[in-house]
């Protein structure tokens, strides 16, 4: 079974960001929801890998068939953390693996791994980002809250980290 690794989809970091927002919206994601719950809804699972498995399995994705996908994420991170490396490895998901469905035969499995800083890794954190924190959601509760990042952290259900990049992202913060 031959395995196909993921390429740039070659869009920009704005474009990237509305595909994400644009598939959140339209498969009724809410900011904060169970992404457990959104991965089976999906077809896909969200597997926890023991911390002394091969760093290679922490945050994976492998695509079987479009509706029959697993997620690892490791056992040693907190559900904030898990919910931003699950939402990355969706970005792989829409960005990357249906990029290239068409092209794969029955028996190829395209696999993800959350290795190194190319181009494609990016594109997943820019797809997790906009897609657990929209930006016009984003902006209106980092107004209501005046910016506080625990709460925005809170109301996402994300890490302080990454509710403040959003915030630097959006130009809310410098």
């Amino acid at each position: 079974m031959p395995i196909i690794h993921p390429s740039s989809s070659s869009l920009s970091k704005g474009t990237v960001e509305k595909i994400a927002e644009k598939i959140a919206a339209e498969l009724s994601y809410q900011p904060g929801a169970d992404l457990f719950k959104f991965v089976k809804q999906l077809g896909g699972r969200v597997c926890i890998v023991d911390f002394w498995s091969t760093s290679e399995e922490h945050g994976a994705l492998t695509v079987k068939a479009y509706n029959d996908f697993v997620i690892n994420i490791p056992d040693h991170t907190s559900p904030r953390r898990d919910n931003f490396t699950i939402a990355h490895e969706l970005g792989h998901y829409f960005l990357h693996y249906f990029k290239v469905v068409d092209q794969l035969s029955p028996d190829d499995v395209f696999v993800a791994k959350r290795l190194g800083s190319e181009r494609v890794e990016w594109e997943a954190n820019w797809f997790a980002s906009a897609f657990l924190m929209p930006e016009d959601i984003f902006r209106n509760k980092f107004r209501d809250i005046e910016g506080d990042l625990f709460e925005l952290s809170d109301y996402f259900n994300v890490s302080k980290k990454a509710a403040e990049i959003r915030s630097i992202r959006l130009g809310l913060l410098e």
